[in-house]
């Protein structure tokens, strides 16, 4: 099997309250993974929700969705001065497909999200068989070392069977994900 690539990454958006929507993306497949980012810089728990997503569904099938990893409230950052969403989906609509999600943030803290779409990961239906742990864990230090400065997920690479990312957010957070091949 291919190491899974990073086919396509959005284009980052921001929002400081209301309705959000991430940047438009294309996908090269129906059946991509499709990873939603959202960093909350800000200390209001669980203000961040899905409403509606554009040729994504979440890894079970279900339409308007996607599947939270770990919690739906976001995992706590520096101590709850920040809070890290993500989600994983599958695109539909076939190639070069436009997506997008659309959300609420209830606080006004600001948000930054971005979407990215990767080829040849795991075609599992669970968490348990996409993410590395099933669960999902989030660990992000407030820091910007400069081998992390990366505008596009430019620092991944397949190791020991994971495919992992590594990014920095404009927000100053630095965010790893790493998924089961």
């Amino acid at each position: 099997m291919a190491a899974p690539a990073v086919d396509n990454v959005g284009t980052g958006a921001t929002d400081t309250g209301g309705t959000w929507t991430t940047g438009s993306i294309t996908a090269d497949n129906t059946g991509d993974l499709v990873i939603l980012h959202v960093v909350q810089d800000g200390s209001t728990a669980s203000a961040i929700s899905i409403t509606s997503t554009t040729n994504i569904v979440a890894l079970d099938g279900t339409a308007n969705t996607m599947t939270a990893v770990g919690t739906s409230s976001g995992f706590s950052m520096g101590g709850g001065t920040a809070f890290h969403y993500v989600w994983l989906g599958r695109s539909t609509g076939g190639a070069i497909a436009n997506l997008a999600v659309v959300g609420g943030n209830s606080g006004t803290d600001d948000l930054y999200t971005r979407l990215y779409t990767v080829t040849g990961a795991s075609t599992g239906t669970t968490l348990a068989t996409v993410i590395e742990n099933g669960s999902g864990t989030s660990s992000s230090t407030k820091s910007k070392p400069a081998d992390f400065q990366r505008p596009n997920c430019a620092r991944s690479r397949s190791v020991n069977g994971r495919w992992c990312c590594i990014e920095m957010m404009p927000t100053g957070w630095a965010v790893v994900m790493c998924f089961s091949l």
